[in-house]
């Protein structure tokens, strides 16, 4: 296995976001029946120029795969049976790269169960997960990072005594 460690001891990894941004990789919500949504696949910490990149989504039940967007026409497979991808140009990996868009179909109107996972996996056609270096098409592995659906369940605002209060006999 070959991780190039940035300054800071982080591996490379991907990773799912819920917004354009690259801060989002949670959402605690389900945007609604049927309704049409982009997601952002995003490499972060390779700290190299990347010629080809592999990977799979388990997409949890949440969510219908629609399409895979902004593909390179080097690509073979799709994100919901495993991937590999190959650009004409280097692609730098030392910011977040947006690797593709996913266009996915939300199958939720509220968050009935907690925390299902967006999960980037290992290309079940071989085996790896991570990019290949340019010019020298070593392999990097990365590290999958999850995604949550529905992670965390709001509370609502309340004060110490009322607290204290549920506890007194």
């Amino acid at each position: 296995m070959c991780f190039p460690v940035g300054i800071y001891g982080i591996p490379p990894s991907l990773q799912v976001y819920f917004d354009e941004g690259f801060s989002q990789p949670n959402i605690n919500e389900c945007r609604g029946m049927n309704q049409l949504d982009t997601l952002y696949v995003v490499a972060r910490n390779f700290n190299v120029d990347i010629i080809s990149i592999e990977f799979r989504i388990e997409y949890p039940p949440e969510f219908t795969w629609i399409q895979d967007l902004g593909i390179p026409a080097n690509t073979l497979g799709n994100t919901s049976t495993g991937l590999r991808m190959e650009w004409d140009i280097p692609q730098s990996g030392t910011e977040p790269l947006l690797i593709l868009k996913l266009l996915v179909l939300w199958n939720c109107d509220d968050c009935f169960i907690l925390g299902h996972q967006l999960f980037v996996q290992a290309n079940p056609l071989s085996g790896r997960l991570g990019a290949e270096r340019y010019p020298d098409r070593v392999f990097i592995d990365a590290i999958p990072l999850e995604s949550l659906v529905c992670g965390i369940l709001p509370i609502d605002q309340t004060t110490w005594g009322r607290v204290k209060a549920i506890y007194q006999y």
